[in-house]
């Protein structure tokens, strides 16, 4: 999880995202804590902020970043759907539901 306070800019976020990436696709995530990195959950201070940076991802082709923001996780936490994924224009849950489960 990431914390996104609205400082970093959009070739920095960049960066961060091919970091993440590379990571990913180098297996040191897996190695590192034995378990494979499916995705990277952002968190930042607004919805503009939010489409900015999926913009960014969006541009990189990484499926690998979510974001929202504090007030949706303030409002409805994290395991409820509000994240979004890059090519998202609704906000979906991070982890796909159960067999069963009603969401």
């Amino acid at each position: 999880m990431e914390i996104d306070r609205g400082h970093t800019s959009a070739e920095a976020f960049a960066h961060k995202v091919r970091l993440h990436e590379q990571y990913r696709e180098l297996g040191l995530f897996a190695r590192r804590y034995d378990v494979t990195l499916e995705k990277t959950l952002v968190v930042t201070t607004s919805d503009t902020r939010r489409a900015h940076l999926q913009a960014v991802v969006r541009e990189r082709g990484s499926g690998l970043f979510w974001i929202t923001t504090f007030a949706a996780v303030k409002a409805h936490g994290v395991l409820d759907p509000i994240w979004f994924a890059p090519e998202a224009a609704k906000p979906q849950r991070f982890l796909p539901a159960k067999e069963g489960e009603l969401l």
